[in-house]
């Protein structure tokens, strides 16, 4: 009699927890790779880090939001030179559970040239929910990054 009181104790249990568990959204998650490359512009920017934010969270199912950062090490950092650094950054996304794919591709600009009516760094991508990677590149000589991230 007891072993019978003791599963079915251990049964409600498990079935409360799993209801509990259950019953808590998805977070909000983000992920942060970097690709250093060169600037398309001039030899002047030296390498660019471009810095990629992934967000995604319950407020906005099946979509990806990214946001760049760029920032130059070069002589153009020193100087008070009007020079335009920027790059074109490719974002290669694959969508792991439904197979659904796609590239989105922007040209950035290193932070101290950007602003709201230069440049647009946010941009949103439907993939769908699932787990999400995405791989950057460059049209220039660049070392690639790799994110993986889930979307709800």
């Amino acid at each position: 009699m007891r072993r019978i009181w003791l599963a079915r104790s251990s049964l409600v249990a498990v079935v409360g927890m799993a209801a509990i568990l259950g019953s808590v959204g998805p977070a909000s998650a983000e992920v942060n790779a970097r690709v250093h490359t060169l600037s398309n512009s001039s030899p002047l920017c030296g390498v660019l880090l471009v810095d990629a934010k992934m967000f995604s969270g319950p407020e906005a199912p099946g979509t990806l939001s990214l946001w760049y950062v760029v920032n130059s090490i070069g002589l153009s950092t020193y100087n008070s030179a009007d020079i335009d650094c920027f790059t074109t950054v490719t974002a290669h996304w694959r969508n792991l559970d439904t197979g659904a794919a796609g590239a989105m591709t922007a040209e950035v600009n290193a932070w101290r040239f950007q602003g709201p009516w230069l440049r647009r760094d946010h941009f949103d991508i439907d993939t769908g929910p699932g787990r999400v990677v995405v791989d950057y590149t460059t049209d220039a000589q660049h070392i690639p990054a790799t994110g993986e991230i889930f979307v709800p």
